[in-house]
């Protein structure tokens, strides 16, 4: 599960004789897989002689709005765990193999 609200640890006072509260959110996880490849036939449809690039880093946006920076590896696939609900993802291009755009 991923955070929402609160800390960890979080400090709570109690009063004498009175009630304290605290809230916690969590939501479940989902699992983001992406693959950067070529393209060899140009046929935009991944076929199973289309080789992964490496070392491509890929700029990852989260429901939360939380950032991550991955690279891809030796097959041009990364995978992570996210909070469920809408991502982004955008190739950094500065990171593409030389030739390609």
């Amino acid at each position: 599960y991923v955070r929402t609200y609160g800390t960890d640890p979080t400090v709570i006072d109690v009063p004498l004789g009175g009630t304290a509260s605290d809230l916690d959110g969590f939501i479940s996880p989902g699992m983001l897989s992406i693959k950067v490849l070529n393209n060899i036939n140009l046929n935009c449809q991944v076929n199973s002689n289309d080789p992964g690039l490496i070392g491509v880093q890929v700029l990852i946006t989260d429901s939360l709005g939380q950032r991550y920076t991955l690279t891809t590896d030796e097959n041009g696939e990364f995978s992570i765990e996210l909070p469920s609900g809408p991502s982004t993802a955008e190739i950094i291009e500065s990171t593409l193999p030389e030739g390609y755009e």
